[in-house]
């Protein structure tokens, strides 16, 4: 899951009208907007969830961590299989590789949930000031953990 800065003004004014419509409506909470791009590379939208979702904690955990910075920030929320290591050994490679997030970083990423034992998916947020540095840090962090699939990787 990636935020892109190419869709961003597209998506904040659908949301925007979206949250109007549920304000107005009487709800009040987080809702998210579901989508991708086209191979043509436009904006589709495909639902919306009334509720916490996968980026609403996503959100939170970047908004902790950068505070009013966070706004500015591009972010990858992902999971891929691949490195057969347990999490603390998946950890400490990222931390040699040098991309681990830590307190005090402008960037990195962190492994947000152990399902390691279920799935041997590495579930991960990559935190960037830009979108080609948050991908850079994205193909670091696939090549550290020896991704699987058959997603394009720089």
């Amino acid at each position: 899951m990636r935020r892109s800065s190419t869709h961003a003004p597209q998506l904040e004014a659908i949301a925007l009208r979206l949250g109007d419509y549920l304000a107005e409506s009487g709800y009040r909470g987080p809702f998210d907007i579901d989508g991708g791009i086209s191979p043509d590379g436009h904006l589709l939208t495909t639902e919306c969830n009334i509720r916490q979702t996968g980026t609403t904690y996503a959100d939170f955990i970047i908004r902790h961590f950068f505070g009013p910075e966070a706004s500015g920030m591009s972010w990858i929320l992902g999971a891929e299989k691949g490195l057969a290591v347990d999490f603390a050994a998946g950890l400490d490679r990222l931390v040699d590789a040098g991309i681990a997030w830590r307190p005090g970083d402008e960037e990195g990423v962190i492994l947000v949930n152990d399902t390691l034992a279920y799935d041997r998916t590495w579930r991960y947020l990559v935190v960037a000031r830009s979108d080609h540095r948050a991908d850079e840090i994205e193909s670091a962090v696939a090549r550290t953990l020896k991704f699987t699939s058959a997603i394009s990787r720089k």
